[in-house]
């Protein structure tokens, strides 16, 4: 078998792996055998090193240069697992293994096994629990400390002998590899050979431990894309189901008071003209505001989305809000008020999108309350995180509806938007904000009317400790 693997060796031109061979059991590079017949194609290019040079304590910069080039040049998940366990198999002399990646859910196994010739990694995988064919209290113990563990002799192993695979399938190296990505272990590579004893050499482990790095930081990279390209294939489908009905419908409105108005021409009643065009203005700019929330709510969805955060005083910020809203309110005859305790602690926030979030909330607090009604916009904060309440007494939202008005493009029972905008996106884009600050939002209603109270919106926001004083 070791005469094989040296022809192999030598068919593949792999000099660096011939060298290693050779200082391991002290044998002698294969002569006129097969290998001879059939001599590597010289190579140019970085590639093209001697031997000798490939050595740099212990690291086989051939393998690693080689293994870099492979999995560089994959992006897809499946093909990049495939590619990987090839290269461990060559580099490592595994016979069979597994590669163990972390999920959001549960760990899951990609095998591969050369004896039978599948040298693929299915890129499904299966779950770790439960699943046949690996160590599985080995790999939790690398997952769990991040260590690495080396058996030369499995069966000798004293920690690990009795391990319930290594005296069932009684392997005589064994290698279980954490797969580390900025510090943080998102896999473990298993490998192992049932002839060869004491393989897994620290050169060898030293060579897959840097291809093992290069190897974790193109999975998660390929992983990244294929959710980002399945969200955005999501996110489209659901664009299409659910805002079709909505640019539609005020554009067939517009069209057709337009279409009234030409077919009347001049002969036209004054007071009929204005009212087809007020329509049409009205329908205009809910068709321009549904288009401005669709790319606000696109452009917070975007992963790259970079947040412009500064320290300010919330407190100043609320009672510019109030002030905005001010003169709507007074025409409304609603009394809209502040409270806000003096001390309030400075939030480290994006400015533009918090007054967003406000600007929603007392908007949808305004539309909902009626003449003589009130308004109200109260901030509180402990040590940890500062609080938003808007408050109105309206009619309230039905406690049923509650768990959903923050979900994109919602409906309440009687078909309105639960957050009376025309789009169902406003409440949406604040819960939005508020997540990609850390913080929660939430709503309640009044149990019975009589309260006098509507709904009652709170969101708050993680406070950050103060500079140090110079």
């Amino acid at each position: 078998q070791l005469r094989e693997a040296r022809s192999a060796y030598a068919r593949w031109g792999a000099a660096a792996k011939l060298k290693q061979l050779e200082q391991q059991f002290g044998a002698p590079l294969p002569e006129g055998g097969p290998a001879d017949a059939a001599p590597a194609p010289a190579a140019s290019g970085p590639a093209a090193r001697p031997a000798q040079a490939d050595a740099a304590d212990g690291l086989d910069l051939f393998s690693v240069l080689k293994a870099a080039q492979a999995i560089a040049a994959e992006s897809e998940v499946g093909a990049l697992l495939a590619r990987l366990m090839r290269i461990a198999a060559e580099n490592a002399g595994a016979e069979r293994g597994a590669l163990v990646l972390e999920t959001a859910t549960e760990p899951v196994v990609h095998f591969f096994d050369t004896a039978a010739g599948h040298d693929a990694a299915a890129a499904q995988g299966v779950p770790l629990r439960g699943a046949h064919g690996l160590p599985e209290g080995i790999v939790n113990f690398v997952r769990r400390t991040g260590e690495a563990v080396v058996l030369a002799e499995a069966a000798a192993d004293e920690q690990h002998a009795a391990d319930p695979y290594v005296l069932r399938e009684r392997p005589r190296s064994l290698l279980c590899l954490p797969v580390a990505r900025q510090g943080r272990t998102i896999g473990v590579l298993v490998l192992e050979n049932r002839h060869v004893g004491g393989l897994f050499t620290p050169a060898r482990l030293r060579t897959m431990g840097v291809i093992a790095t290069q190897a974790a930081i193109s999975l998660e990279n390929a992983r990244l894309r294929r959710d980002l390209e399945a969200e955005n294939s999501y996110l489209r489908r659901d664009l299409i189901a659910n805002v079709s009905h909505d640019l539609r419908t005020p554009l067939v409105a517009m069209r057709g008071y337009l279409e009234l108005l030409a077919a009347q021409g001049e002969g036209a009643d004054p007071e009929q003209r204005r009212q087809y065009l007020g329509i049409a203005v009205r329908q205009s700019e809910h068709l321009a505001t549904l288009i401005d929330e669709l790319f606000e709510l696109a452009k917070l969805d975007f992963k790259g989305m970079t947040l412009q955060r500064e320290r300010f005083a919330f407190a100043e910020l609320a009672g510019d809000v109030v002030q905005k809203f001010a003169l709507a309110a007074a025409g409304r005859q609603i009394a809209l008020q502040l409270e806000a305790g003096a001390g309030l602690p400075f939030v480290d926030a994006d400015l533009s999108l918090i007054e967003r979030v406000l600007d929603n909330l007392v908007g949808n607090a305004l539309r909902h309350t009626p003449a003589g009604g009130r308004v109200g916009v109260a901030v509180i904060a402990d040590a940890a995180r500062l609080t938003v309440a808007v408050s109105d007494n309206g009619c309230g939202i039905p406690r049923g509806e509650l768990p959903f008005i923050f979900d994109r493009f919602y409906r309440g029972a009687d078909g309105q938007r639960a957050d009376g905008s025309g789009a169902g996106l406003g409440l949406a884009i604040a819960r939005r904000i508020v997540e990609l600050h850390g913080g929660e939002i939430g709503a309640e209603s009044a149990d019975e009317p009589q309260d006098g109270r509507g709904t009652v919106f709170r969101f708050s926001l993680p406070l950050v400790p103060p500079p140090a004083s110079a």
